[in-house]
């Protein structure tokens, strides 16, 4: 009787009212409740009760392992909009295997599905999904796979990236302030010059992910894309404490295809990065 109640409290006009009735659902926690939570997320109803879809999604996230378990034969649906919610499900969970299920997704026959499993795999940045993903290029096209490898920010992504393709640029190496002085949590990124309609105009994009130097200053990092005329820099931002950021933006110039190996020094009193091939 409760969870009828809190369902139908999910229909309500007030969005505040249905994100309780979706937290009380996720906490009474039976195959009921769950699944109830479950289908409206992954077919929500029409206006206005469609807007309260987010708040199903997130009371899911919510759910622990055994919530989770509850789901899992959502997988065998035959309803796709079904399986795809199982990946965002799944990718917001704390659940052990999550992996491993996003794996199982990712040789799903639908390719909406498979893509946003391969993506959710790579957003993990770990060498564990590196390694997953390296595993699924029989299973899914190439070039989704390089895309989410392209995401980890971990050598071991780098690794499987260039035994997959040759034609991907990489670089891994290490931030300091000077030698034998790392930069720790420093953000570094790989930027491309984008032209606008106007010559004059000139604007960066990122061509890379963001990451944060790990505890030896090291990182590692894949380019989107690159081609020999592509203009670009590498961008470093040095947070402390309450200062505001100090940015450093200085012209890279990397090889298409090749391995990069550098150590660069953020050089506070020339306000620039010197880079070095080792």
């Amino acid at each position: 009787r409760a969870t009828r109640h809190y369902v139908n409290q999910m229909y309500a006009d007030d969005s505040r009212s249905a994100a309780e009735a979706a937290r009380a659902l996720a906490a009474i926690g039976t195959p009921t409740a769950v699944n109830a939570l479950f289908q409206f997320a992954a077919n929500p109803p029409p206006p206005p009760a469609y807007r309260n879809a987010p708040a199903a999604l997130t009371a899911l996230e919510n759910l622990g392992e055994s919530g989770i378990e509850i789901l899992l034969p959502q997988l065998d649906s035959d309803e796709p909009t079904v399986r795809r919610m199982m990946v965002e499900v799944i990718q917001r969970s704390a659940h052990p295997d999550k992996l491993t299920l996003l794996g199982r997704l990712a040789r799903d026959s639908d390719e909406s599905i498979q893509r946003a499993a391969l993506e959710a795999i790579g957003s993990n940045n770990e060498a564990e999904a590196a390694a997953l993903l390296a595993s699924l290029v029989e299973y899914a096209p190439v070039d989704w796979v390089k895309r989410s490898l392209t995401l980890i920010t971990q050598p071991q992504a780098l690794d499987h990236l260039r035994e997959i393709s040759r034609s991907v640029t990489t670089l891994r190496g290490f931030l300091q302030v000077k030698p034998g002085e790392p930069l720790i949590g420093a953000a570094i990124q790989v930027m491309i010059e984008r032209k606008g309609p106007d010559a004059s105009q000139i604007r960066w994009g990122a061509n890379s992910p963001r990451t944060l130097t790990n505890d030896e200053g090291g990182f590692a990092l894949a380019l989107f894309k690159h081609d020999p005329s592509d203009s670009l820099a590498l961008k470093v931002i040095i947070s402390s404490g309450d200062d505001d950021p100090e940015t450093f933006h200085d012209a890279i110039r990397l090889e298409p295809g090749q391995d990069h190996q550098l150590r660069v020094t953020a050089d506070r009193f020339l306000r620039r990065l010197l880079i070095t091939f080792t």
